[in-house]
């Protein structure tokens, strides 16, 4: 086993080539040019921000890195990403695409919601959660393919554990 990332078996002092994070014996490379690794607790995280993306563009880029989009299970974990995102608008693994009003996580919980007031409201037709909606952070459902300044992100979280 490869237990300290650098591609020989059993020996030490490995690290993973620039640009990759080791997360679980496994040099990862981040899943675009423009995002960010990071671990937190027991977590590989990347911050992805290229302008906007819908989050089904967004959810492409966390399932070919072989995660999911961030999957909030506590007040800590939303605090840490809230963090990392300031107010950017940030989308997050949860919709209620498959059944309209089951809203799903993309990962096994416990989960946390903190929806704004009068949300999710399904306006035209939004099945996709979004962080950072007011200033307050809470959480709008939008619209899972536009790409526009009124139901975009500027931020996708893509989370591996």
């Amino acid at each position: 086993m490869d237990d300290d990332c650098d591609s020989s078996t059993d020996e030490s002092n490995g690290s993973c080539a620039s640009g990759k994070v080791c997360f679980r014996a496994a040099c990862r490379a981040a899943p675009a040019s423009y995002c960010t690794q990071e671990q937190h607790e027991g977590h590989l995280y990347a911050f992805c921000s290229s302008g906007l993306i819908s989050w089904d563009s967004a959810d492409a880029v966390c399932l070919n890195w072989g995660g999911t989009q961030v999957v909030l299970n506590s007040a800590s974990e939303l605090s840490y990403v809230r963090g990392k995102v300031g107010g950017a608008l940030t989308w997050i693994g949860y919709s209620d695409k498959t059944q309209e009003g089951t809203w799903v996580w993309e990962a096994p919980g416990p989960y946390i919601t903190q929806w704004c007031s009068g949300e999710p409201n399904d306006a035209t037709n939004e099945d996709c959660a979004q962080l950072n909606w007011h200033s307050d952070g809470c959480w709008n459902d939008c619209e899972c393919w536009l790409k526009t300044s009124d139901c975009t992100a500027v931020y996708c979280v893509c989370e591996m554990s």
